[in-house]
């Protein structure tokens, strides 16, 4: 028991699932030292209200290595763990990781790791501690356990992290902001927001916004436009003719027929029996304006609004390229 307390001689506390920056936080949070963020230990929450975890490292600043084998760049003595939505830009100095369930902060003091969930950094190169073994780092919040006192362990369970190449998280961050709520939804209108949430990460590359020409960056800022700003029927109009022509929707509702045991059904019958202000809707419930500019600006340096002034988006004349009589498609 004695040996299990001199692991958390600092605070210890649980972060939620998710997706998280791990490095120096001042590397992400601008305003790292107005906030007193440098003084803190533990898990906190910054002014915005996004928890976080901090630790001060052994040797100050230096590179350290967690037990993946990766490192992690500190010029002002601390390690954090903070969720994504919560920095201010995105640093290599750092590593995006994605926990699959609520995990634990700590400090173990000898060889002065720092330990989100089952993940080690060791921060003391001069002590010979061997790394802790993952699967006893792995733990989670009982009722009973109070995080204010370092000598109250949580109990273990099968929580595990992975690494996530920015590229790869900012197609996920994307596809998340309208699949939030897809188990709201009948199948075959998952099965359609499914397909806006493939175009929208497709042309979401924002990590080489900066290198983009001209067209690239224009063709980008359109598809943000008809997700994130276009009206009920531009939109509707719009991906009517994408799911025809560019999706391979036909395939995959035939694969979903046969799986359901129900009969073929032709594409432009399946489009016509959509609930449209519902695929709308739900595509919309979570990215709104002040959300879409803050990831955009986080992950390509530039203004969301001023980008779209300098690109202006074509504005919808009203006549739809897929007209419809009596519910039924006008094909040519």
């Amino acid at each position: 028991m004695k040996a299990e307390q001199s692991r958390a001689t600092k605070p210890t506390g649980q972060l939620p699932a998710g997706v998280y920056w791990i490095g120096d936080l001042s590397y992400v949070i601008e305003d790292w030292l107005g906030q007193g963020l440098h003084r803190l230990e533990g898990v906190h929450v910054t002014r915005e209200g996004h928890s976080f975890a901090k630790y001060v490292t052994e040797q100050g600043d230096g590179i350290f290595e967690d037990n993946d084998g990766d490192d992690y760049g500190s010029d002002a003595g601390n390690l954090g763990c903070i969720p994504i939505d919560a920095i201010d830009q995105v640093s290599d100095l750092g590593h995006l990781v994605r926990f699959y369930s609520p995990f634990v902060c700590r400090w173990i003091e000898e060889g002065g790791f720092i330990c989100f969930g089952d993940l080690a950094i060791k921060t003391d190169s001069l002590s010979d501690a061997e790394y802790p073994d993952a699967t006893n780092l792995l733990q989670e919040q009982s009722d009973e356990t109070n995080f204010e006192h370092a000598a109250e362990q949580p109990t273990c369970t099968a929580s595990a992290h992975i690494k996530i190449d920015p590229y790869d998280l900012m197609d996920l961050i994307l596809r998340d902001l309208i699949l939030r709520d897809e188990a709201e939804a009948d199948s075959d209108t998952q099965l359609v927001i499914h397909e806006i949430a493939d175009l929208l990460a497709c042309g979401g590359r924002l990590l080489g916004y900066v290198d983009y020409d001209d067209e690239l960056k224009e063709s980008l800022i359109s598809i943000f436009n008809l997700v994130f700003h276009s009206g009920l029927d531009e939109f509707t109009d719009f991906f009517r003719g994408y799911l025809v022509f560019h999706s391979g929707l036909e395939d995959k509702i035939h694969d979903r027929n046969l799986e359901e045991g129900r009969t073929k059904t032709e594409l432009y019958a399946f489009l016509e029996k959509l609930d449209w202000p519902r695929i709308f809707e739900l595509c919309r419930r979570h990215s709104n304006v002040d959300s879409v500019a803050r990831l955009f600006h986080a992950w390509t340096g530039f203004d969301y609004s001023a980008e779209r002034e300098r690109y202006p988006v074509k504005a919808w004349d009203g006549t739809p390229s897929w007209p419809m009589e009596d519910g039924k498609y006008l094909l040519s």
